[in-house]
């Protein structure tokens, strides 16, 4: 099969990253609909994400040994078909039982499939351009929340629910059949006999010790936050159902344009500078809605800020990260990425809804523990990433 132009495979990638991205975040925006259908407490929608990323890190464990042996295409091709399914199997969940063990199978699958796909983008992106890719490739991020998160809003408004999930489980498949047609055969880059155990040995490398860490306290202080995040705006600072595609559509088109230009500035200076860049902005908007009395125009910035602000820390790491594994070890090292991260997704989805509290009118309580914490983690990401990487 004839290999596609390189801009076509990060395309593809990009939409790859782009559903499944809106399948994993549509759910917490979606929470006081999924909590009124399915009769359960909206803060038990933590639990729906740490099923998502708790099987994805199952899943990324036991396929350690064997991700870097193994034809990358056919891997992609099976995980991301059991993603389309799952997805489909959604739509006709009867109860949170239901949604939960539909919720993981997703996870688990589709988390695998991003791994191998960004393993397939930096094998094929020259070093100096890894950060300009990322971006690209996150895009797929920004667009979710752009056009994706606004549109299964008001779908679910109009419609229910099931046809978030119907439409994304369709989205799914189609890119199913392009990748089956479109992407060539895409072997391990190793060429000689693989060494004794080196999954001990990969993960024996400072550097990549120290990126798991920051990715997974990166990831840790977002989801203290976002799972609960429609539904405190809704409730605690009493923002209309119908308003909410706004705050996610214009947060996503701010969180777009700073992707960009901080993954220009990522390959021209440094990625330090643009983690502080995008601290700065996120804990500026998080620090904000601790503070319950704000008019909606200051709400709809706070959240704005948070948005972009974690949209920008997000490509910062994402770009340092690329920059560290061997050839040999990138879908390794991606896939072993992605059980860190679905690890503190995990642990900071179910420590959000063990802390908070909803009161019988739908008032969230407890949340400024939550801010406090999320603050003091990304602050100390921030620390430690200049003490690490920025001395080199």
């Amino acid at each position: 099969m004839k290999q596609p132009p390189r801009s076509a495979l990060i395309l593809l990638i990009a939409a790859l990253q782009f559903t499944y991205i809106l399948d994993f975040i549509m759910v917490m925006p979606l929470a006081p609909d999924l909590s009124r259908s399915l009769q359960f407490n909206v803060q038990k929608i933590g639990l729906l994400s740490a099923a998502y990323t708790g099987a994805s890190m199952f899943l990324g464990a036991l396929s350690l040994k064997f991700i870097d042996r193994y034809n990358r295409r056919t891997l992609l091709l099976s995980s991301w078909g059991v993603f389309a399914l799952s997805t489909l199997m959604c739509a006709w969940a009867q109860n949170f039982q239901q949604l939960f063990f539909t919720r993981a199978l997703v996870g688990a699958s589709g988390s695998m499939a991003l791994s191998i796909a960004m393993a397939i983008a930096i094998d094929i992106t020259p070093p100096h351009h890894l950060g300009r890719v990322m971006a690209k490739i996150m895009t797929g991020f920004t667009l979710a929340t752009v056009l994706g998160v606004p549109l299964v809003l008001t779908l679910s408004e109009q419609y229910g629910w099931q046809y978030c999930f119907l439409l994304i489980g369709l989205l799914a498949v189609v890119l199913y059949v392009y990748t089956y047609f479109k992407l060539p055969s895409s072997n391990s880059v190793l060429d000689e006999p693989e060494k004794k155990d080196a999954s001990a040995y990969f993960l024996k490398q400072p550097n990549i010790i120290r990126m798991y860490i920051l990715q997974a306290l990166n990831q840790f202080s977002a989801f203290l936050i976002i799972p609960t995040l429609s539904a405190y705006l809704m409730f605690n600072f009493a923002i209309e159902r119908e308003y909410l595609p706004y705050f996610y559509l214009l947060g996503g088109v701010v969180s777009f344009i700073t992707i960009h230009t901080l993954g220009r500035i990522a390959d021209n200076k440094s990625t330090d500078m643009t983690l502080f860049l995008g601290t700065t902005i996120y804990a500026t908007g998080l620090f904000a809605f601790s503070f319950n009395a704000l008019p909606i125009w200051l709400t709809l910035v706070c959240f704005v800020a948070f948005m972009a602000g974690n949209a920008g820390r997000n490509i910062s790491l994402t770009t340092s990260s690329s920059r560290i594994p061997e050839p040999s070890f990138r879908a390794r090292y991606m896939t072993f990425q992605g059980f860190v991260r679905d690890a503190s997704i995990t642990l900071a989805s179910v420590l959000s809804s063990t802390v908070l509290n909803t009161q019988n009118n739908g008032y969230i309580e407890n949340m400024p523990i939550l801010i406090a914490l999320s603050l003091l983690t990304a602050l100390y990401v921030l620390y430690a990433h200049h003490t690490w990487f920025h001395k080199k």
